[in-house]
């Protein structure tokens, strides 16, 4: 089972959508290209589950944060044990190791975030995506994942091109 530990603000809660649909005094707008994407790698691995290390987790709880998602459209789901603990220390990477520790039949994971100071000093660099505070996912950062969870940057186009050949449509009509 693959796990995604995930962070909200600066990956799927950004100042960029905010300020662009003129919603910016609201804290907890999810962008839909973030959601679009986490919704992506669901298309090449469905039973890829996450695991919130953002700090909503500490206001939010599972149902309500999962209905917010869902809302936005994600389709994916929660493990059981759906967020990390809280380290006295405040260190998100020790929270997530210690999680880890607590899961160990989890070997294959990715950390999506965009404040990693204190994630690098615990966690291998190889399982992290730095997203940008203001712009959240980028295409850059969804090849990465891509490539982090699957092997190859293009795992997802290869899923839509097999789709699409099989339906005798041309590959060269893939939207990105």
């Amino acid at each position: 089972m693959k796990i995604i530990f995930l962070d909200m603000d600066g990956v799927i809660c950004v100042p960029r959508y905010n300020v662009a649909i003129n919603r910016i005094h609201e804290l907890d707008v999810l962008e839909p290209a973030g959601v679009g994407f986490l919704n992506r790698l669901l298309e090449v691995d469905p039973t890829i589950e996450f695991v919130i290390s953002s700090t909503w987790r500490k206001v939010y709880t599972h149902e309500r944060l999962l209905k917010h998602l869902q809302d936005a459209g994600f389709t994916g789901k929660f493990h059981v044990d759906w967020r990390t603990g809280q380290h006295p220390k405040g260190h998100r990477g020790l929270e997530i190791q210690e999680w880890l520790t607590n899961h160990p039949e989890i070997t294959d994971y990715l950390i999506i975030d965009d404040e990693v100071s204190d994630i690098y000093p615990y966690v291998n660099k190889k399982y992290v995506v730095h997203t940008d505070t203001y712009n959240g996912i980028s295409i850059k950062n969804f090849h990465d994942m891509n490539n982090k969870l699957f092997g190859k940057e293009t795992a997802w186009l290869d899923f839509h091109w097999t789709e699409r050949k099989k339906e005798g449509l041309p590959v060269s009509a893939i939207p990105l």
